[in-house]
C-alpha cells in the first residue's frame, strides 16, 4: 500500500492515503523509526509533521522516545494498543 501510494505521489505530487494513515502504515511496517526518516517520507513541512506526531502521540496511538544508538535524535513507534488494532483488521480482513 505504501510502494503505491509513493507511486502514485511520484507520478501526481499528491498522495492516496492520508498523512496520519501514511505515517503509521510506516511505523507498522518498520518498527522504531527516527522521526527524521520519518518526517522525510511524510511529504509535509517539518512543523506540520511535529503537530501531527505530537496530536497522535496525545491520542495514544503512538509514543517517542530517545533513540538508543543516537541520544541526539527521537525514535517513534506505534503504540501496542494502535499495533494490535491494525492486526486484527487484517486478520478480520483476511477471513472467507
Amino acid at each position: 500500500m505504501l510502494d503505491i501510494d509513493r507511486s502514485v505521489f511520484a507520478d501526481t505530487g499528491f498522495g492516496l492515503l492520508s498523512h496520519e494513515f501514511r505515517l503509521i502504515l510506516h511505523l507498522f511496517s518498520k518498527d522504531n523509526v527516527i522521526v527524521k526518516d520519518a518526517t522525510l517520507s511524510a511529504h509535509l513541512s517539518g512543523r506540520a509533521f511535529h503537530e501531527m506526531l505530537k496530536r497522535l502521540e496525545a491520542d495514544g496511538v503512538l509514543f517517542m522516545e530517545q533513540n538508543e544508538n543516537d541520544r541526539r535524535s527521537k525514535s517513534v513507534r506505534l503504540s501496542p494498543r494502535t499495533a494490535e488494532q491494525i492486526l486484527d483488521q487484517f486478520k478480520k480482513q483476511s477471513r472467507p
